[in-house]
């Protein structure tokens, strides 16, 4: 199987396969000197770098269309003045007709045509002739200026194809990286996959080596494998099942009668262990409540010292080869982090909170020794505890040396000095 892999990632040609075992390990063996493949270092900064340019040349691509668009739009109305403008020229040329028979005439009230007086005032043909030399300059003057605009409109139709073409290589420049950055994930997965088998193999040939020297444990081990296989056979799994459920219930009911004792929040509800979850449960009539939604630390606390002490009281009783003694760090941390907060909470003011946490690790120690005290002498329990309770007996009574104070520690002060 080790062969066949190798021969996948290509640690071993598939053109020379050895029968023998002992060829077969050689090759496995030369698989040990494979180096992986150096992988290219990307530069960030460079992939950042050309990101921003690529953003400042769109950024600027936007500005020249939008100057394009002001410009065409500015040709397109010079352009319509201009028409407008020939338009009226040409209806002004009439006056040229007779404008010899008219220029001296200051009498406006006849017509310049047919000789015949009218009532009201006709146009004074020099005015007339004023307005059209006015047209004249104005429409030259679009005229002039139209080229201009057009050379201008195609310069920056010009840019705007640049800036195009400068985009379109920042765009190939930054699928190169990316391109780069797939390369280097590729060899990165093949030589994770490769190392794996490498390590397989190398822990292959560290077994083989170990028992080849130990026939008499092989033979061992084989029979040893045979009594399980019949033990196996004789044990059916729905029976395994059903004496862990019969177990696990046993040890409910003292997690049950212990949570009312330490009135956790749930209390009066079946407590239980979830094996598949490996965590507490409260059973209630709406569904399950597990230990992370019971809210605060005092029920975490509650949850993990009932399952733990109900654990080792069915291991005593069934006398299961399990040490015999609980190790307790620091239970109260969750009412008193330091020995500071402990005597500052022994002189706050707030007496129903004093009173209230105190009775609870009162009730904490209490259990602990009720359960030491049921399973005397085959149960022990060690607490590290930095709150001296001084009006508890019990607690005073079983503390196996002095508090650490007044410069008494694991390393004492007077060593130091």
């Amino acid at each position: 199987m080790l062969l066949q892999e190798s021969i996948t990632v290509g640690l071993i040609n598939s053109d020379d396969l050895p029968d023998s075992l002992e060829e077969i390990l050689e090759l496995l063996k030369n698989t040990q000197e494979w180096k992986p493949q150096d992988i290219a270092s990307i530069d960030n900064d460079n992939f950042s770098r050309l990101q921003e340019e690529k953003r400042q040349l769109e950024q600027d691509l936007r500005q020249i269309q939008e100057e394009i668009a002001a410009i065409e739009l500015n040709i397109k109305d010079r352009d319509g003045f201009s028409q407008e403008a020939t338009h009226q020229k040409l209806r002004l040329k009439s006056i040229n007709l007779f404008y010899n028979l008219g220029q001296n005439n200051e009498n406006n009230h006849i017509c310049p045509v047919c000789d015949s007086t009218v009532d009201y005032l006709l146009p004074n043909i020099s005015a007339m002739q004023k307005s059209l030399e006015k047209l004249d300059r104005e429409i030259g003057k679009v005229e002039i200026e139209k080229p201009e605009m057009t050379d201008y409109l195609e310069s920056k139709q010009k840019l705007y194809e640049e800036l195009k073409i400068k985009i379109n290589q920042k765009k190939q420049e930054i699928n190169s990286l990316y391109e780069e950055y797939e390369v280097a994930e590729q060899i990165r997965d093949e030589n994770s996959r490769i190392a794996r088998i490498i390590g397989r193999i190398s822990l292959y040939l560290e077994i083989l080596d170990v028992t080849d020297d130990c026939s008499p444990l092989i033979q061992e081990i084989k029979k040893l494998e045979e009594e399980r296989d019949v033990l196996e056979k004789k044990l059916e799994r729905g029976d395994i099942d059903d004496q862990i459920l019969s177990i696990l219930s046993c040890v409910g009911l003292s997690m049950t009668r212990w949570a009312d004792s330490l009135n956790l929040e749930y209390k009066g509800y079946p407590y239980r262990i979830d094996p598949k979850k490996l965590t507490v449960v409260a059973d209630r009539s709406s569904g399950a409540v597990s230990m992370q939604r019971m809210g605060s630390g005092e029920n975490w606390l509650g949850c993990h010292l009932i399952s733990l002490l109900a654990l080792h009281k069915h291991f005593v009783e069934e006398n299961r080869p399990v040490p015999h003694f609980l190790i307790l760090d620091q239970p109260t941390q969750v009412y008193f982090p330091t020995g500071e907060s402990y005597e500052d909470q022994l002189l706050s003011e707030d007496s129903v909170q004093k009173d209230d946490d105190l009775k609870s690790i009162e009730n904490i120690f209490n259990l602990i020794f009720e359960v030491c005290k049921k399973l005397n002498p085959k149960f022990q329990v060690i607490v590290l505890e930095h709150a001296n309770f001084k009006d508890n007996k019990k607690f005073q009574d079983s503390l196996i040396e002095k508090p650490w104070i007044d410069g008494k520690a694991l390393i004492p002060e007077n060593w130091i000095n």
